[in-house]
C-alpha cells in the first residue's frame, strides 16, 4: 500500500471499515471520517491505468470498501441523519407555525456552539428517577431548535445548586431568518404592550377593584397585584426563547430552555414521542401551558418581561407568586370554599369535571352518573376524557374561570410559587397527573423536594407597576431652599394630570363631584337650609396635591409652595410613640399612595389650593368664551353635614346612617374601631386613644382592634360604600376641614373639623358632635379637606 498524505490504511483498517459500512458508518468518529477521505483521494483521483496481478487482491478490497461505504452514506443520509431529518421536520412544522418559521442551524464548527451541562456525581443520578431520559442528548422541537452530540467535552456549568447529575452535551444553536426575527418582535410587542396598560381580562386585578394604579416592592407579598389570567402558553415563552437568541443571550438560552425528552417519562396514556417532537414547536399547541422548565427558566422569564417593559414613565415588576398571593387569587370572593370556583366539589351536578386532573386516581369517590358524553371512556386525566386523544394538559383557557378571571389555576399544570417562609420554589393547584385531592387550593404540594422540570409543572407570574419620573416619586427638596427642580417628563405629567382636574370641573364630572340639591335637614337640633352646591365625592389625594405643588414650581410660585407644601414629619411629631417613619418618607411622595387623602397640610394650604384650582379652570372657561365657575372654597358645616345626612332629614353618623357597621357587621368606615367610652384623652398626643386595658363592650370578639375596619392608617379615598349623593368616607379616613357657619349673624364664626378621622372614635364620626380638634388651622396627619363650589344659576 503506498503511503498517503493523510493516513496509511492497512489491510486490518480496510476490514474495519468495511464491517462498519453494514453497520451505518459512525461519521461522528474523527478517524473514520479521515480515512474515508484518504480512501476517496486514493481511490476517486486519476491514475495511471497499471495494475499487476500482485496488488489485485488489495484493489478488490478497495473496491468492496468503495461500494460499500457509498451505500452506507446514501442510507444514513436518507434515513439515519439525525441532524438534516429532524431538522427538516422540524422545519415543516415550524412553516406551519406562525412564531418560528424554518431555523436553520448553524455549523457545528462554528465558534458559537456552546455546551449545556447539568452535572453531578454518579450517587445523585443513580437517585434521580428521570435521569435516564436527561443523560440523553435533548433532541427536541423547540420552535425549530435542533441538538447533536459530539466527542468535545466542554461544559458550562449553570446551576447554583449541588450537582446531581453528569451530561456532556454540545448544542447547535439555530440561526434566525429575518423573516422569523421579525415576526418574534411583533409578538414580542404585543405582549409588552398589554402588560404597559393592564387589560382587566388579560391581567385581573387581585385586591381592591377600586384602586386602578398598583404600585410598591417587588417583594411585597400583602398589597394588590395584577396576575396573568393564565398559565405562560408555549407561544408566549418561545417568543421569550428566540429573543434570547437575538440579542446572543446563549448562555441564558440554555437554562431556559425546555426539556422535552421529559416527556419520555410522562405518566398516563400519553403520547410521549409525539409530545417531545411537538408540544412546544408545533403551533396547534401554540396556546398550551408550558411545561417541562426549570424554575430558573421561569425566574429568566419573569425577568425578560421586565427588561421589555422598560417604558419612559413606568416599568412592569414581575416575578413568580408567593403561595398566599396566589391562595389570594385562587379563592373565590363570594364563597369560602376548597376549590376556585366557589365549591367543594371538582364535578358540577351533572358530574361534568370542573378542571384537567386524573381522573384514574381516587376514581372510586367521582360521581359515576354523569351527563357528558365522553370521547375516551378509558381516559387518564379529564382532559382526555373529552378530547378523546392522548392529550394530557388543555389548553390554558379552558373550563370556566373562577371569580377573579382566572384559568385554570387548580389542574391542568401545578404552578410554581415561592414558599412565603423559605422562599424556595413549590407549586400549588396540581396537575392533570393529580388527584382532585391536591387539586384544592390549601392542599399541600403533591411533587416532594426541590422543583424539577417535568411535565407535570408551569408557571404564571404577577405583576405590578413601578412608576418613574414622576413628581413626588421619591422627595428630592433640596434641604437649602426647601425647592425641587422637575424634569421635562415631570413637567409633561403635570400639565397632564392639570389638564384631567380642570376638565372634571368644567364638566360637572359626576366621578369626582357630586350635586347636593337645596335642602334643608335637622343639625345641632337647629333646622338648617342651604343652596345647591357641587362637592367633590372624595377628599383631596395624594395625586392632585402634587400636581397642584408641581404647578406652582413650573409658574415659578416658589414662596407659596413653601407654603403648601405638607409637612410630613407630622406623622411623628403626633404619634411620638409609634414608628411612623415609613409613613413620612412615603405617604406623600410615593406613587403607592397617590389615591389616598392627602394630611398634614395647614388650612391655609387648603384654601390656596382651592383658589388655585379655580384660577386655572377659569383661566381655560375664559379662552373658550364659557361662563366662569363660581370659587371652589372650604364647605361650611352645615353644608357638609347636609351632604353626610344622605340626603335624610336627620341621621346620626357621617356615613348617612344610624350605624357604622352595615348588617353582617361589616365595617362601612376608616376610624378607631372603639366607642368613646373605651378611650381616653392623652394630653400629650391630645387626642382620645383607646384603652388598652379596657375590654370592648360589645359582642364582638376580643380580637377587635385598630385595623379591624381594614385599614390601618388612611383608606384608599374611594373606599367602603358612598351615600346616596356619591360622596366616599364622609365618616372617618380624614377629618375635614370646614367653617363654623352662624345662622344667625350669617357670617363665618370659626373654624373646624367634621367627621372624624381614622384615628377617631365612634363619637367623633356623629353628624352633631363636638369638635374634637379645637382650633386646628396647622398641618396634621389625621386632617385634610374637601372642596365645594355653589352650583351655578340655570
Amino acid at each position: 500500500m503506498p503511503n498517503h498524505t493523510k493516513h496509511n490504511v492497512s489491510d486490518k483498517e480496510l476490514d474495519n471499515l468495511l464491517s462498519q459500512a453494514f453497520l451505518n458508518l459512525d461519521f461522528t468518529n474523527p478517524k473514520n471520517e479521515e480515512l474515508m477521505e484518504t480512501i476517496s483521494q486514493e481511490v476517486m483521483q486519476p491514475k495511471s491505468a497499471y495494475i499487476t496481478i500482485i496488488n489485485k487482491s488489495l484493489f478488490t478490497k478497495i473496491t468492496g470498501v468503495v461500494l460499500f461505504t457509498i451505500t452506507a452514506i446514501s442510507i444514513y443520509l436518507l434515513f439515519f441523519n439525525p441532524t438534516n431529518n429532524h431538522l427538516k421536520q422540524e422545519n415543516s412544522i415550524a412553516l406551519k407555525t406562525n412564531n418560528s418559521p424554518d431555523i436553520k442551524p448553524e455549523n457545528p464548527e462554528q465558534e458559537n456552539q456552546l455546551t449545556l451541562n447539568t452535572s453531578s456525581n454518579s450517587e445523585a443520578s443513580k437517585e434521580n428517577t428521570i435521569s435516564s431520559s436527561e443523560q440523553k442528548p435533548e433532541d427536541k422541537n423547540t420552535g425549530t431548535i435542533t441538538e447533536q452530540t459530539d466527542n468535545t467535552k466542554t461544559t458550562n456549568n449553570f446551576t447554583e445548586e449541588k450537582p446531581s447529575k453528569i451530561e456532556d452535551t454540545s448544542y447547535v444553536f439555530p440561526k434566525l431568518t429575518e423573516k422569523e426575527i421579525k415576526e418574534n418582535n411583533r409578538q414580542k410587542l404585543n405582549m409588552s404592550m398589554m402588560l404597559v396598560k393592564p387589560n382587566k381580562y388579560w391581567y385581573p386585578l387581585i385586591g381592591s377593584k377600586q384602586s386602578k394604579a398598583v404600585y410598591g416592592n417587588a417583594s411585597d407579598t400583602n398589597s394588590v397585584f395584577y396576575i396573568a389570567r393564565s398559565e405562560v402558553t408555549n407561544l408566549e415563552y418561545r417568543t421569550f426563547l428566540f429573543d434570547l437568541l437575538i440579542h446572543d443571550q446563549k448562555e441564558a438560552f440554555l437554562i431556559a430552555k425546555p426539556h422535552q425528552e421529559l416527556w419520555l417519562s410522562a405518566p398516563g396514556n400519553v403520547q410521549r414521542t409525539k409530545m417531545k417532537n411537538e408540544y412546544f414547536s408545533d403551533k396547534h399547541y401554540n396556546d398550551y401551558p408550558v411545561v417541562n422548565i426549570t424554575p430558573e427558566g421561569a425566574e429568566l422569564y419573569c425577568k425578560w418581561l421586565i427588561k421589555i417593559n422598560k417604558q419612559e414613565d413606568s416599568q412592569i415588576s414581575a416575578r413568580l407568586p408567593y403561595e398566599n398571593e396566589w391562595i389570594k387569587a385562587a379563592r373565590s370572593e363570594k364563597n369560602v370554599s376548597v376549590y376556585p370556583w366557589g365549591s367543594d366539589s371538582i364535578q358540577n351536578k351533572r358530574g361534568c369535571h370542573l378542571a384537567n386532573f386524573c381522573i384514574k386516581k381516587l376514581s372510586d369517590q367521582l360521581k359515576t352518573n354523569m351527563e357528558c358524553t365522553p370521547k375516551n371512556k378509558n381516559a387518564y386525566a379529564s382532559a382526555e376524557f373529552m378530547l378523546g386523544d392522548s392529550m394530557m394538559t388543555c389548553k390554558v383557557s379552558s373550563y370556566n374561570p373562577n371569580d377573579n378571571g382566572l384559568y385554570c389555576i387548580s389542574g391542568n399544570v401545578a404552578e410554581m410559587v415561592y414558599d412565603n417562609k423559605t422562599k424556595t420554589v413549590k407549586t400549588k393547584g396540581g396537575s392533570w397527573n393529580s388527584d382532585f385531592e391536591h387539586c384544592k387550593i390549601n392542599s399541600s404540594e403533591e411533587l416532594s423536594g426541590a422543583v424539577k422540570a417535568n411535565s407535570m409543572t408551569g408557571f404564571r407570574p404577577i405583576f405590578r407597576i413601578v412608576l418613574k419620573n414622576n413628581f413626588g416619586a421619591l422627595e428630592r427638596i433640596d434641604p437649602n431652599t426647601g425647592l425641587t427642580t422637575l424634569t421635562p417628563t415631570e413637567i409633561k405629567n403635570t400639565e397632564k394630570e392639570k389638564k384631567k382636574m380642570i376638565e372634571s370641573v368644567i364638566k360637572f364630572d359626576r366621578s369626582n363631584y357630586s350635586y347636593i340639591p337645596m335642602g334643608t335637614c335637622i343639625y345641632k337640633n337647629e333646622a338648617v337650609s342651604v343652596q345647591s352646591f357641587y362637592m367633590q365625592t372624595t377628599e383631596v389625594t395624594n395625586l392632585q396635591y402634587r400636581t397642584f405643588l408641581a404647578d406652582l414650581l413650573i409658574q415659578g410660585r416658589n414662596d407659596d409652595y413653601l407654603i403648601a407644601k405638607p409637612d410630613q414629619k407630622m406623622w411623628v411629631t403626633k404619634f411620638p410613640y409609634s414608628y411612623n417613619e415609613p409613613m413620612t418618607n412615603m405617604y406623600f411622595w410615593h406613587p403607592a399612595y397617590d389615591d389616598y387623602p392627602v394630611v398634614n397640610i395647614s388650612r391655609k394650604a387648603a384654601e390656596m389650593y382651592c383658589n388655585w384650582l379655580t384660577i386655572e379652570t377659569n383661566k381655560v372657561l375664559k379662552e373658550n368664551n364659557k361662563p366662569l365657575i363660581n370659587d371652589l372654597r372650604i364647605p361650611v358645616d352645615i353644608e357638609w353635614a347636609y351632604a353626610a345626612t344622605n340626603g335624610k332629614n336627620q341621621v346620626r353618623y357621617a356615613n348617612g346612617a344610624e350605624s357604622l357597621k352595615d348588617a353582617k357587621e361589616k365595617y362601612m368606615v376608616n376610624y378607631s374601631c372603639y366607642y368613646m367610652n373605651e378611650c381616653r384623652y392623652d394630653s400629650t398626643m391630645n387626642l382620645y386613644v383607646p384603652q388598652s386595658a379596657k375590654k370592648p363592650n360589645d359582642r364582638e370578639s376580643k380580637e377587635r382592634n385598630l385595623i379591624s375596619d381594614g385599614a390601618f392608617h388612611t383608606a384608599y379615598a374611594k373606599s367602603y360604600t358612598p351615600n346616596t349623593y356619591g360622596l366616599y368616607c364622609m365618616g372617618g379616613n380624614a377629618a375635614e376641614m370646614v367653617n363654623t357657619f352662624d345662622t344667625k349673624t350669617k357670617t363665618i364664626s370659626g373654624k373646624g373639623t367634621k367627621g372624624g378621622s381614622w384615628f377617631s372614635c365612634d363619637h367623633f364620626l356623629e353628624i352633631n358632635s363636638e369638635e374634637e380638634y379645637p382650633n386646628e388651622l396647622n398641618a396634621s396627619p389625621l386632617i385634610g379637606f374637601r372642596p365645594v363650589f355653589t352650583a351655578p344659576k340655570k
